[in-house]
């Protein structure tokens, strides 16, 4: 539908596109207000003044034929009436006595107006009869009416002439606007693409101020040009950092993980595919992956344990399991991290942690609780050989004894 196909027009203007217009038709219906305002009341002041001069004239010109009306000088009436029809603005001209009439025709004259402007103005006099009487006596009646032609024209003229000053002030107006516009715009322009910059982390971009600007404009892009180069410093050290904290776990061994919380995708870095003995890059990057290589035993202890550090009840996470490698064995693992992002809500965004091969420190472990229980068994059965030694010599004794007793 035609409306439909309007509001989408509408819909796809961009910011500037959508100002002009709303400050066009602002302006356009104000000025058509103003005008249909002018218009109307001088519109009802040129009807008013129509009916007054009709009705002047009319008298006047009654007035000029009464006396020849009263001698029956009928060509006297004509020349007047003709006469009159001649000087223009005459519509109707018409005297009436018994069977006397007597009808001038105006003369005609090409309208400049087109005929649906005057059916728009309607303001054509109406025909005033007048009685011509004298010493109260009637001698017929006379019927005049004004012609508006001209005026009509007049009108049409001077709508022209000031619908071409509106839209002579309306295209000034916008060229101004229009300038006004564009430099704000210029400035969110410039934000824009400073923005998607920083987004694609791009920190050096800054927003153009332009010289049109109004004094906000100019504080606010001041004020966004400093928090670029406060936030370029930032991510500068940041990053500095965070290659010094990587290099530092790369040296001692040990795999770094790096984990979005809010996309799931998880990145793991050379050392720790090392550890478990994949080729870089055959874990599929998301969280799901990494808890299928956890020991299904040791699953619920992790979950726990990064639950309670994501609800700030530990200050850190930290959990010792088995996750399988590449062969299908298992390694024990040592796993540490801390959220280091959060929203203004608490959530955890981003959280980062080490993956630490124990391996070997929990077989040693293991070892010396065998060691342990072994000799722990051992003494066991030193103290049960040295008791059952005891027990047989108390027998032996015992015996030797009943048999002395049996003796006697």
């Amino acid at each position: 539908m035609p409306h439909k196909k309007i509001f989408q027009v509408a819909s796809d203007l961009t910011l500037r596109g959508r100002l002009l217009l709303a400050i066009v038709t602002a302006i356009t219906s104000l000025t058509l207000l103003l005008v249909f305002i002018i218009t109307h009341d001088l519109i009802s002041g040129i009807r008013a003044s129509v009916l007054k001069n009709t009705l002047d004239d009319s008298r006047t010109l009654a007035l000029s034929i009464v006396e020849p009306a009263a001698l029956y000088d009928y060509p006297t009436i004509k020349q007047i009436l003709s006469k009159r029809a001649a000087e223009g603005d005459v519509r109707v001209v018409r005297y009436q006595f018994q069977k006397i009439r007597i009808v001038n025709q105006p003369v005609p004259v090409k309208a400049v107006r087109p005929e649906w402007f005057s059916r728009l103005l309607a303001i054509q006099a109406p025909i005033h009869v007048e009685e011509l009487k004298l010493g109260g006596v009637s001698y017929g009646q006379l019927e005049f009416s004004s012609d508006t032609s001209s005026m009509e024209d007049a009108i049409w003229t001077d709508t022209n002439i000031i619908l071409l000053i509106v839209v002579l002030w309306l295209t000034i107006l916008m060229a101004i606007v229009n300038k006004l516009l564009e430099s704000n715009l210029r400035v969110l322009s410039s934000i824009q693409k400073s923005s998607t910059a920083i987004l694609q982390g791009d920190y050096k971009t800054p927003v153009e101020l332009s010289r049109y600007a109004p004094p906000e404009l100019q504080a606010t892009t001041a004020a966004l040009n400093e928090m670029r180069q406060r936030l370029e410093a930032t991510m500068s050290e940041l990053s500095l950092s965070e290659e010094r904290w990587k290099f530092a776990l790369q040296g001692a061994g040990d795999g770094v993980w790096d984990c979005n919380l809010v996309t799931g995708k998880i990145t793991f870095s050379k050392r720790w595919y090392e550890i478990q003995g994949f080729d870089e890059g055959t874990i599929s990057p998301d969280v799901e992956s990494w808890k299928d290589l956890i020991h299904p035993n040791d699953l619920p202890l992790v979950e726990t344990a990064l639950a309670a550090h994501f609800n700030g009840i530990i200050p850190n996470f930290s959990c010792e399991h088995r996750m399988r490698c590449m062969n299908g064995e298992y390694k024990w693992i040592l796993g540490r991290g801390m959220v280091v992002s959060r929203d203004i809500e608490g959530r955890p965004l981003r959280i980062i942690g080490t993956h630490s091969d124990i391996t070997d420190r929990k077989q040693r472990e293991q070892e010396l609780i065998q060691a342990k229980l072994d000799a722990e068994n051992a003494s066991t059965a030193q103290k049960y050989a040295q008791e059952m030694k005891i027990a047989k010599e108390a027998a032996e004794v015992a015996n030797v004894a009943k048999s002395a007793f049996l003796a006697n």
